[in-house]
């Protein structure tokens, strides 16, 4: 006879946040990109990539040249992932305001991150919060939304579940080693 049992973590904390990581090369010919979808738990749900080649450089700004290659990799993974996440999550220091804001556009609440340590510039889009990370006072990291989840809302439970798990930041270096094990071949 089976023993009767529910799984807590799905049913108060429905839905997945998707981090996006962004990597460029040493040598600057191409960009990579990671969606990484995990639950409330942190554990594991998807991983989606890409990699886009640079266009040639003298003819960009830079800041646009990275603008572009970044909108490009999110198209590329936003089209292929199959898990409709509740929230993206992205680092501040990685993505500026203008992204999603210029060149793409998404639909979900989307929140750039900061740890306090990193400059934060705020577009007049977004909204600035400041938020608990971890179980420590002073551990607080910046977030700037664009569409912020509503209180009570399956996003902003998500995300206050994963802040009071410490879960903030870390998925991020998850991603990023995803990305070196899928092109190893370009981290040699």
């Amino acid at each position: 006879m089976a023993i009767p049992y529910r799984d807590i973590a799905e049913e108060e904390t429905p839905g997945a946040a998707g981090y996006l990581k962004f990597v460029q090369r040493e040598d600057g010919q191409a960009w990579l990109g990671a969606l990484f979808l995990i639950d409330a738990r942190g554990e594991p749900i998807e991983f989606t990539h890409a990699r886009v080649r640079a266009p040639s450089s003298f003819l960009w700004r830079q800041d646009d040249l990275r603008s572009h290659c970044l909108g490009s990799l999110c198209a590329a993974m936003f089209d292929t992932c199959p898990v409709l996440p509740a929230l993206i999550v992205c680092l501040a220091d990685e993505v500026e305001p203008h992204l999603f804001s210029e060149y793409i556009r998404v639909d979900l609440p989307l929140a750039r991150m900061s740890d306090g340590d990193t400059p934060l510039s705020v577009s007049s889009a977004e909204t600035l919060e400041e938020t608990p990370a971890g179980d420590a006072a002073d551990d607080t990291v910046s977030v700037c939304w664009t569409d912020a989840p509503a209180a009570g809302s399956p996003a902003r439970v998500l995300f206050d579940a994963l802040a009071s798990r410490g879960m903030l930041v870390e998925p991020f270096s998850r991603a990023e080693a995803g990305l070196r094990e899928v092109y190893q071949d370009l981290f040699v």
